[in-house]
């Protein structure tokens, strides 16, 4: 799918036309619990957003954020070096300034856009945990939130899994089009799940 965006050359004073593509397995595969990884070369051109990151296979009836979102890659393409790890759901997201956010965000020694990495998930009924090329970078326990609920822990449903390059908006920043064509290169996408 691409998604049409528009930027505004802030410089030159004129709109600078964009596309980003995103696939998704919604109503293909779905997934409770398991191992998901990522290999893949991030985009490293200023103002792309390269994402590895599921949603609530729900999201038809219980709209973002009740739906929940597991985040296993968010790489900025202004910051190479630099990782966010997230959930997000009714109680805990980035657009509550008033409790825990569970966003956790890492500076690396590499470049993320410079060569291959493999970016993984595992996730239980307890917990969900972060890696980068094998080494865990954060964990997330659900008895540590005070609130057991699925308002606070939605991530114990079906979720699908979405690759995508997002341009410009508030996250990927300004878009520096000198970089065109864009790339997030993924090399595979791996699901371990007991049976």
């Amino acid at each position: 799918v691409i998604i049409p965006r528009m930027e505004y050359d802030l410089v030159a004073k004129k709109p600078i036309y964009c596309s980003s593509a995103r696939i998704n397995t919604k109503g293909k595969r779905e997934f409770t619990y398991g191992r998901m990884e990522i290999r893949a070369k991030a985009s490293k051109a200023k103002g792309t957003w390269s994402a590895g990151w599921m949603l609530g296979a729900n999201n038809d009836t219980k709209t973002w954020p009740l739906c929940g979102e597991i985040d296993i890659l968010e790489h900025i393409g202004r910051l190479k070096k630099h990782l966010l790890f997230s959930l997000h759901s009714k109680n805990h997201n980035h657009t509550r300034k008033d409790g825990i956010q569970y966003t956790t965000n890492v500076t690396f020694d590499v470049d993320f856009s410079d060569d291959f990495h493999v970016y993984a998930m595992e996730w239980t009924k307890d917990y969900i945990e972060y890696f980068v090329d094998g080494k865990s970078y954060c964990r997330y326990n659900k008895a540590d939130d005070t609130d057991q609920s699925h308002d606070s822990w939605p991530f114990d449903k079906p979720f699908y899994l979405i690759l995508n390059t997002a341009v410009g908006g508030g996250l990927g920043g300004p878009v520096d089009d000198s970089n065109i064509p864009f790339e997030f290169i993924i090399d595979y996408v791996r699901v371990y799940q007991k049976k």
